[in-house]
Protein backbone atom coordinates (compact mmCIF):
# COMPACT_ATOMS: atom_id res chain seq x y z
CA UNK A 1 0.00 0.00 0.00
CA UNK A 2 1.25 3.48 -0.85
CA UNK A 3 2.45 5.58 2.10
CA UNK A 4 1.70 9.27 2.47
CA UNK A 5 2.97 12.09 4.62
CA UNK A 6 0.95 15.23 5.30
CA UNK A 7 2.86 18.40 6.14
CA UNK A 8 0.95 21.36 7.56
CA UNK A 9 2.97 24.56 7.55
CA UNK A 10 2.41 27.79 9.46
CA UNK A 11 3.76 29.08 12.75
CA UNK A 12 0.20 29.84 13.87
CA UNK A 13 -0.46 26.10 13.97
CA UNK A 14 2.17 25.77 16.70
CA UNK A 15 0.86 28.60 18.88
CA UNK A 16 -2.88 28.78 18.21
CA UNK A 17 -4.97 26.63 20.59
CA UNK A 18 -7.43 25.80 17.79
CA UNK A 19 -7.26 22.24 16.47
CA UNK A 20 -5.49 21.74 13.14
CA UNK A 21 -8.05 20.00 10.91
CA UNK A 22 -6.47 19.87 7.43
CA UNK A 23 -4.41 16.77 8.17
CA UNK A 24 -7.44 14.94 9.56
CA UNK A 25 -9.46 15.76 6.47
CA UNK A 26 -6.67 14.83 4.06
CA UNK A 27 -5.88 11.56 5.84
CA UNK A 28 -9.52 10.54 5.44
CA UNK A 29 -9.47 11.55 1.78
CA UNK A 30 -6.26 9.64 1.13
CA UNK A 31 -7.61 6.51 2.74
CA UNK A 32 -10.68 6.68 0.51
CA UNK A 33 -8.49 6.40 -2.57
CA UNK A 34 -6.29 3.62 -1.24
CA UNK A 35 -3.42 5.56 0.32
CA UNK A 36 -2.31 5.05 3.91
CA UNK A 37 -1.16 8.13 5.84
CA UNK A 38 1.88 7.10 7.84
CA UNK A 39 3.15 10.48 9.02
CA UNK A 40 1.80 13.93 9.87
CA UNK A 41 4.09 16.87 10.50
CA UNK A 42 3.41 20.45 11.59
CA UNK A 43 6.22 22.88 10.84
CA UNK A 44 6.53 26.61 11.41
CA UNK A 45 7.37 29.36 8.93
CA UNK A 46 11.10 28.67 8.81
CA UNK A 47 12.74 28.16 5.43
CA UNK A 48 15.28 25.65 6.69
CA UNK A 49 12.78 23.71 8.82
CA UNK A 50 10.28 23.38 5.99
CA UNK A 51 13.05 22.45 3.55
CA UNK A 52 14.30 19.69 5.89
CA UNK A 53 10.77 18.45 6.55
CA UNK A 54 9.86 18.09 2.88
CA UNK A 55 13.19 16.42 2.05
CA UNK A 56 12.71 13.97 4.92
CA UNK A 57 9.17 13.21 3.75
CA UNK A 58 10.39 12.52 0.20
CA UNK A 59 12.82 10.00 1.68
CA UNK A 60 10.21 7.97 3.53
CA UNK A 61 6.82 8.41 1.84
CA UNK A 62 5.44 7.80 -1.64
CA UNK A 63 3.06 10.76 -1.57
CA UNK A 64 3.69 14.10 0.12
CA UNK A 65 0.94 16.66 0.61
CA UNK A 66 1.85 20.11 1.90
CA UNK A 67 -0.88 22.32 3.29
CA UNK A 68 -0.24 26.06 3.51
CA UNK A 69 2.49 28.46 2.51
CA UNK A 70 1.21 29.27 -0.99
CA UNK A 71 0.04 32.82 -0.32
CA UNK A 72 1.69 36.13 -1.28
CA UNK A 73 3.33 37.10 2.02
CA UNK A 74 6.98 36.73 3.03
CA UNK A 75 6.24 33.77 5.31
CA UNK A 76 4.60 31.80 2.46
CA UNK A 77 7.55 29.69 1.32
CA UNK A 78 6.14 26.38 0.07
CA UNK A 79 6.26 27.33 -3.59
CA UNK A 80 9.88 28.51 -3.45
CA UNK A 81 11.07 25.56 -1.40
CA UNK A 82 9.50 23.03 -3.76
CA UNK A 83 11.27 24.84 -6.60
CA UNK A 84 14.59 24.61 -4.77
CA UNK A 85 14.21 20.94 -3.81
CA UNK A 86 13.21 19.77 -7.28
CA UNK A 87 15.43 22.13 -9.24
CA UNK A 88 12.42 23.34 -11.23
CA UNK A 89 12.54 27.02 -12.09
CA UNK A 90 9.53 29.16 -11.15
CA UNK A 91 7.74 30.30 -14.31
CA UNK A 92 5.15 33.06 -14.52
CA UNK A 93 1.79 31.69 -15.67
CA UNK A 94 -0.35 34.31 -17.39
CA UNK A 95 -3.51 32.18 -17.17
CA UNK A 96 -3.24 31.91 -13.40
CA UNK A 97 -2.52 35.63 -13.13
CA UNK A 98 -5.61 36.50 -15.16
CA UNK A 99 -7.78 34.34 -12.90
CA UNK A 100 -6.27 35.89 -9.76
CA UNK A 101 -6.66 39.41 -11.14
CA UNK A 102 -10.26 38.91 -12.11
CA UNK A 103 -11.09 37.50 -8.70
CA UNK A 104 -9.49 40.43 -6.86
CA UNK A 105 -11.16 42.99 -9.15
CA UNK A 106 -14.53 41.37 -8.54
CA UNK A 107 -14.27 41.90 -4.80
CA UNK A 108 -12.24 45.13 -4.82
CA UNK A 109 -13.07 46.91 -8.10
CA UNK A 110 -11.64 50.27 -7.04
CA UNK A 111 -8.31 49.09 -5.68
CA UNK A 112 -4.97 48.54 -7.33
CA UNK A 113 -3.74 44.95 -7.14
CA UNK A 114 -0.68 44.82 -4.88
CA UNK A 115 2.47 43.76 -6.72
CA UNK A 116 3.25 41.12 -4.08
CA UNK A 117 0.10 39.17 -5.09
CA UNK A 118 1.76 38.39 -8.42
CA UNK A 119 4.06 35.82 -6.81
CA UNK A 120 1.11 33.41 -6.66
CA UNK A 121 1.09 33.22 -10.46
CA UNK A 122 4.57 31.64 -10.49
CA UNK A 123 4.65 27.83 -10.58
CA UNK A 124 7.57 25.41 -10.93
CA UNK A 125 8.14 24.35 -14.53
CA UNK A 126 6.61 21.02 -15.61
CA UNK A 127 4.11 21.32 -12.78
CA UNK A 128 0.36 20.97 -12.92
CA UNK A 129 -1.75 23.43 -10.99
CA UNK A 130 -5.23 23.58 -9.47
CA UNK A 131 -7.31 26.72 -9.78
CA UNK A 132 -8.46 28.11 -6.45
CA UNK A 133 -12.19 28.79 -6.64
CA UNK A 134 -12.33 30.19 -3.11
CA UNK A 135 -9.10 32.19 -2.88
CA UNK A 136 -6.15 33.26 -4.98
CA UNK A 137 -3.32 30.79 -4.35
CA UNK A 138 -3.37 27.86 -6.84
CA UNK A 139 -2.48 24.35 -5.77
CA UNK A 140 0.48 22.48 -7.27
CA UNK A 141 1.09 18.85 -8.24
CA UNK A 142 3.98 16.98 -9.85
CA UNK A 143 6.09 13.84 -9.80
CA UNK A 144 9.65 14.00 -8.46
CA UNK A 145 12.03 11.05 -8.04
CA UNK A 146 9.06 8.67 -8.46
CA UNK A 147 7.29 10.45 -5.60
CA UNK A 148 4.06 12.44 -5.91
CA UNK A 149 4.04 15.94 -4.43
CA UNK A 150 0.91 18.02 -3.91
CA UNK A 151 0.74 21.51 -2.40
CA UNK A 152 -2.61 22.92 -1.31
CA UNK A 153 -3.62 26.25 0.27
CA UNK A 154 -3.93 26.30 4.04
CA UNK A 155 -7.42 27.75 4.69
CA UNK A 156 -9.87 24.82 4.92
CA UNK A 157 -12.49 26.68 2.85
CA UNK A 158 -9.94 26.68 0.01
CA UNK A 159 -8.25 23.33 0.64
CA UNK A 160 -11.38 21.17 0.94
CA UNK A 161 -13.02 22.02 -2.41
CA UNK A 162 -9.63 21.93 -4.16
CA UNK A 163 -9.06 18.42 -2.80
CA UNK A 164 -12.58 17.26 -3.62
CA UNK A 165 -12.73 18.54 -7.18
CA UNK A 166 -9.13 18.53 -8.39
CA UNK A 167 -6.31 17.14 -6.24
CA UNK A 168 -7.86 13.78 -5.34
CA UNK A 169 -8.66 13.10 -8.99
CA UNK A 170 -5.07 13.97 -9.98
CA UNK A 171 -3.71 11.52 -7.42
CA UNK A 172 -6.09 8.75 -8.49
CA UNK A 173 -4.89 9.15 -12.06
CA UNK A 174 -1.25 8.84 -10.98
CA UNK A 175 -1.39 5.77 -8.77
CA UNK A 176 -1.93 2.08 -9.46
CA UNK A 177 -5.61 1.62 -8.71
CA UNK A 178 -5.58 -2.15 -9.09
CA UNK A 179 -5.84 -2.61 -5.34
CA UNK A 180 -9.35 -2.16 -3.97
CA UNK A 181 -9.34 -0.46 -0.58
CA UNK A 182 -12.30 -0.70 1.78
CA UNK A 183 -12.76 0.77 5.24
CA UNK A 184 -15.25 0.24 8.02
CA UNK A 185 -15.66 2.13 11.27
CA UNK A 186 -17.40 0.45 14.20
CA UNK A 187 -18.63 2.98 16.76
CA UNK A 188 -18.92 1.92 20.40
CA UNK A 189 -20.34 3.86 23.34
CA UNK A 190 -19.84 3.36 27.06
CA UNK A 191 -16.75 1.12 27.14
CA UNK A 192 -13.30 2.57 27.97
CA UNK A 193 -10.66 2.43 25.25
CA UNK A 194 -8.44 0.24 27.45
CA UNK A 195 -11.13 -2.43 27.72
CA UNK A 196 -11.83 -2.32 23.99
CA UNK A 197 -8.12 -2.71 23.31
CA UNK A 198 -7.96 -5.65 25.70
CA UNK A 199 -11.00 -7.28 24.12
CA UNK A 200 -9.58 -7.21 20.60
CA UNK A 201 -5.92 -7.70 21.50
CA UNK A 202 -5.69 -10.88 19.41
CA UNK A 203 -6.89 -8.95 16.36
CA UNK A 204 -4.23 -6.31 16.88
CA UNK A 205 -1.53 -8.96 17.09
CA UNK A 206 -2.61 -11.20 14.25
CA UNK A 207 -4.46 -9.12 11.66
CA UNK A 208 -2.28 -7.59 8.94
CA UNK A 209 -5.20 -7.23 6.52
CA UNK A 210 -7.44 -5.63 7.58
CA UNK A 211 -5.37 -3.14 9.53
CA UNK A 212 -7.08 -2.31 12.83
CA UNK A 213 -6.95 1.03 14.61
CA UNK A 214 -8.67 2.39 17.70
CA UNK A 215 -9.56 6.04 18.28
CA UNK A 216 -11.06 7.25 21.58
CA UNK A 217 -13.49 10.12 22.18
CA UNK A 218 -15.32 11.04 25.41
CA UNK A 219 -16.96 7.72 26.41
CA UNK A 220 -16.76 6.61 22.77
CA UNK A 221 -14.40 4.35 20.89
CA UNK A 222 -14.09 4.02 17.13
CA UNK A 223 -12.60 0.82 15.73
CA UNK A 224 -11.40 1.44 12.19
CA UNK A 225 -10.79 -1.44 9.79
CA UNK A 226 -8.86 -0.98 6.55
CA UNK A 227 -8.67 -3.82 4.05
CA UNK A 228 -7.35 -4.11 0.49
CA UNK A 229 -7.17 -6.71 -2.25
CA UNK A 230 -7.13 -7.05 -6.01
CA UNK A 231 -10.81 -7.93 -5.82
CA UNK A 232 -13.31 -5.74 -3.97
CA UNK A 233 -15.32 -8.78 -2.89
CA UNK A 234 -12.26 -10.33 -1.23
CA UNK A 235 -11.42 -7.13 0.63
CA UNK A 236 -15.04 -6.98 1.77
CA UNK A 237 -14.98 -10.55 3.06
CA UNK A 238 -11.85 -9.80 5.10
CA UNK A 239 -13.62 -6.89 6.78
CA UNK A 240 -16.86 -8.82 7.33
CA UNK A 241 -15.12 -11.52 9.34
CA UNK A 242 -13.54 -9.01 11.72
CA UNK A 243 -16.78 -7.00 12.04
CA UNK A 244 -18.67 -10.14 13.04
CA UNK A 245 -16.01 -10.94 15.66
CA UNK A 246 -16.25 -7.45 17.18
CA UNK A 247 -20.05 -7.47 17.05
CA UNK A 248 -20.03 -10.71 18.99
CA UNK A 249 -18.16 -8.99 21.80
CA UNK A 250 -19.79 -5.55 21.86
CA UNK A 251 -23.17 -5.83 20.13
CA UNK A 252 -25.10 -3.97 22.85
CA UNK A 253 -22.59 -1.16 22.92
CA UNK A 254 -22.17 -0.66 19.16
CA UNK A 255 -24.33 2.32 18.30
CA UNK A 256 -23.39 2.80 14.67
CA UNK A 257 -20.98 2.45 11.77
CA UNK A 258 -18.91 4.67 9.48
CA UNK A 259 -20.30 8.25 9.45
CA UNK A 260 -23.17 7.60 11.87
CA UNK A 261 -23.35 9.61 15.10
CA UNK A 262 -25.26 9.01 18.31
CA UNK A 263 -27.82 11.63 17.31
CA UNK A 264 -28.25 10.43 13.71
CA UNK A 265 -28.76 6.86 14.94
CA UNK A 266 -31.27 8.06 17.54
CA UNK A 267 -33.34 10.05 15.04
CA UNK A 268 -33.48 7.06 12.69
CA UNK A 269 -34.38 4.74 15.57
CA UNK A 270 -37.22 7.00 16.73
CA UNK A 271 -38.50 7.29 13.17
CA UNK A 272 -38.42 3.51 12.66
CA UNK A 273 -40.37 2.99 15.89
CA UNK A 274 -42.73 5.90 15.16
CA UNK A 275 -41.88 7.59 18.46
CA UNK A 276 -41.76 11.25 19.46
CA UNK A 277 -39.32 12.95 21.82
CA UNK A 278 -39.15 16.09 23.94
CA UNK A 279 -36.41 17.45 26.20
CA UNK A 280 -35.99 19.58 29.29
CA UNK A 281 -32.41 20.78 29.61
CA UNK A 282 -30.78 22.71 32.41
CA UNK A 283 -26.98 22.40 32.60
CA UNK A 284 -26.62 21.49 28.92
CA UNK A 285 -28.42 24.67 27.85
CA UNK A 286 -29.97 23.19 24.71
CA UNK A 287 -26.90 21.25 23.53
CA UNK A 288 -28.81 17.95 23.24
CA UNK A 289 -31.60 19.62 21.31
CA UNK A 290 -29.09 21.31 19.02
CA UNK A 291 -27.40 18.03 18.16
CA UNK A 292 -30.69 16.31 17.42
CA UNK A 293 -31.98 19.15 15.25
CA UNK A 294 -28.72 19.11 13.30
CA UNK A 295 -29.97 15.85 11.77
CA UNK A 296 -32.10 16.25 8.63
CA UNK A 297 -35.59 14.92 9.20
CA UNK A 298 -35.45 15.26 12.99
CA UNK A 299 -38.71 17.25 12.86
CA UNK A 300 -40.46 13.93 12.21
CA UNK A 301 -39.70 12.79 15.76
CA UNK A 302 -38.56 15.77 17.85
CA UNK A 303 -41.25 18.02 19.33
CA UNK A 304 -39.02 20.52 21.10
CA UNK A 305 -37.07 21.48 24.18
CA UNK A 306 -37.45 23.71 27.23
CA UNK A 307 -34.15 25.11 28.47
CA UNK A 308 -35.15 25.52 32.10
CA UNK A 309 -31.95 27.02 33.42
CA UNK A 310 -33.58 28.82 36.35
CA UNK A 311 -35.62 27.34 39.18
CA UNK A 312 -38.47 29.68 38.22
CA UNK A 313 -38.77 28.13 34.77
CA UNK A 314 -38.58 24.64 36.22
CA UNK A 315 -41.56 25.56 38.38
CA UNK A 316 -43.58 27.74 36.00
CA UNK A 317 -43.07 25.85 32.73
CA UNK A 318 -42.36 22.26 33.78
CA UNK A 319 -44.57 22.25 36.89
CA UNK A 320 -41.77 21.11 39.17
CA UNK A 321 -43.01 21.63 42.74
CA UNK A 322 -41.24 24.58 44.36
CA UNK A 323 -41.12 22.72 47.67
CA UNK A 324 -39.46 19.76 45.96
CA UNK A 325 -36.66 22.00 44.72
CA UNK A 326 -36.30 23.61 48.16
CA UNK A 327 -36.10 20.20 49.82
CA UNK A 328 -33.84 18.31 47.40
CA UNK A 329 -32.22 21.05 45.32
CA UNK A 330 -32.37 21.87 41.63
CA UNK A 331 -29.66 19.29 41.02
CA UNK A 332 -31.24 16.14 42.35
CA UNK A 333 -32.83 12.91 41.27
CA UNK A 334 -36.24 14.14 42.38
CA UNK A 335 -36.03 17.36 40.35
CA UNK A 336 -34.74 15.57 37.26
CA UNK A 337 -37.62 13.07 37.38
CA UNK A 338 -40.16 15.86 37.84
CA UNK A 339 -38.67 17.79 34.91
CA UNK A 340 -38.94 14.75 32.64
CA UNK A 341 -42.54 14.15 33.68
CA UNK A 342 -43.35 17.84 33.32
CA UNK A 343 -42.11 18.18 29.74
CA UNK A 344 -43.84 14.91 28.83
CA UNK A 345 -47.16 16.24 30.11
CA UNK A 346 -46.63 19.54 28.29
CA UNK A 347 -45.81 18.00 24.92
CA UNK A 348 -47.58 14.65 24.98
CA UNK A 349 -44.56 12.91 23.45
CA UNK A 350 -43.85 9.20 23.78
CA UNK A 351 -40.47 9.83 25.41
CA UNK A 352 -39.19 12.77 27.40
CA UNK A 353 -35.77 13.31 28.89
CA UNK A 354 -34.38 15.84 31.32
CA UNK A 355 -30.93 16.83 32.51
CA UNK A 356 -29.91 18.88 35.51
CA UNK A 357 -26.43 19.20 36.91
CA UNK A 358 -23.41 21.28 37.86
CA UNK A 359 -21.17 21.88 34.87
CA UNK A 360 -18.76 24.03 36.87
CA UNK A 361 -16.27 25.35 37.45
CA UNK A 362 -18.29 27.10 40.18
CA UNK A 363 -21.61 26.29 41.81
CA UNK A 364 -20.61 23.02 43.43
CA UNK A 365 -20.36 21.99 47.05
CA UNK A 366 -18.94 19.13 49.07
CA UNK A 367 -22.19 17.19 48.87
CA UNK A 368 -22.87 18.21 45.27
CA UNK A 369 -19.55 18.74 43.49
CA UNK A 370 -18.98 20.01 39.98
CA UNK A 371 -19.64 17.28 37.47
CA UNK A 372 -22.66 15.91 39.31
CA UNK A 373 -25.43 15.34 36.75
CA UNK A 374 -28.84 13.68 36.85
CA UNK A 375 -30.50 12.41 33.66
CA UNK A 376 -34.11 11.25 33.82
CA UNK A 377 -36.17 9.54 31.14
CA UNK A 378 -39.95 9.25 31.12
CA UNK A 379 -41.22 6.67 28.65
CA UNK A 380 -44.32 4.74 27.73
CA UNK A 381 -46.73 3.15 30.23
CA UNK A 382 -45.41 5.08 33.23
CA UNK A 383 -41.78 4.13 32.65
CA UNK A 384 -39.46 6.43 34.62
CA UNK A 385 -35.76 6.11 35.31
CA UNK A 386 -33.13 8.53 36.59
CA UNK A 387 -29.38 8.01 36.64
CA UNK A 388 -26.69 9.86 38.59
CA UNK A 389 -23.36 10.68 36.94
CA UNK A 390 -20.10 12.16 38.17
CA UNK A 391 -18.19 13.60 35.21
CA UNK A 392 -14.65 14.92 35.30
CA UNK A 393 -13.25 17.68 33.13
CA UNK A 394 -13.94 21.30 32.33
CA UNK A 395 -17.34 22.84 31.70
CA UNK A 396 -17.42 22.00 28.00
CA UNK A 397 -16.40 18.38 28.56
CA UNK A 398 -18.99 17.88 31.30
CA UNK A 399 -21.71 19.27 29.04
CA UNK A 400 -20.50 17.08 26.15
CA UNK A 401 -20.45 13.94 28.32
CA UNK A 402 -23.92 14.77 29.60
CA UNK A 403 -25.30 15.16 26.09
CA UNK A 404 -23.68 11.91 24.98
CA UNK A 405 -25.09 9.97 27.92
CA UNK A 406 -28.54 11.47 27.42
CA UNK A 407 -28.72 10.53 23.74
CA UNK A 408 -27.40 7.05 24.43
CA UNK A 409 -29.85 6.60 27.29
CA UNK A 410 -32.78 7.23 24.93
CA UNK A 411 -31.25 4.91 22.32
CA UNK A 412 -30.85 2.04 24.76
CA UNK A 413 -34.34 2.55 26.18
CA UNK A 414 -35.92 2.24 22.73
CA UNK A 415 -33.87 -0.82 21.80
CA UNK A 416 -34.56 -2.61 25.09
CA UNK A 417 -38.17 -1.71 25.78
CA UNK A 418 -40.10 -0.89 22.62
CA UNK A 419 -40.92 -3.33 19.83
CA UNK A 420 -40.98 -2.04 16.27
CA UNK A 421 -44.43 -0.84 15.19
CA UNK A 422 -45.89 -2.37 12.08
CA UNK A 423 -46.19 -0.08 9.06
Amino acid sequence: MLKAEIICTGSELLTNPKIETNSLYLAEGLMNIGIETRYKTIVGDSHDDLMDTIKHAIGRADIIIVSGGLGPTVDDMTRDILSEITGRKLIFNSEIWEIISQRIKRFFPDREIPEMVKVQAYVPEETEYFINQNGTAPGLAFKFQEKLLVALPGPPRELIPMWQHQASDWLKNQIDSSKKLLSKVIRIYGIPESLVNEGILDLFKNSLNPIIGVCAHPAMVDIRLLSWDDEKSTALEKIKGVVQYIEGKYQKDIYGYDQETLESVLVELLRDHKLTLSLAESCTGGLISSRITDIPGSSDVFEGCVVSYSNALKTNILNVDKELIEKYGAVSLETAESMAQGIKEKTGTDISLSVTGIAGPGGGSKSKPGGLVYIALAGLNGYLICKEFHFNGDRNLIRLRTANEAIDMIRRYVLSNIPMKKA
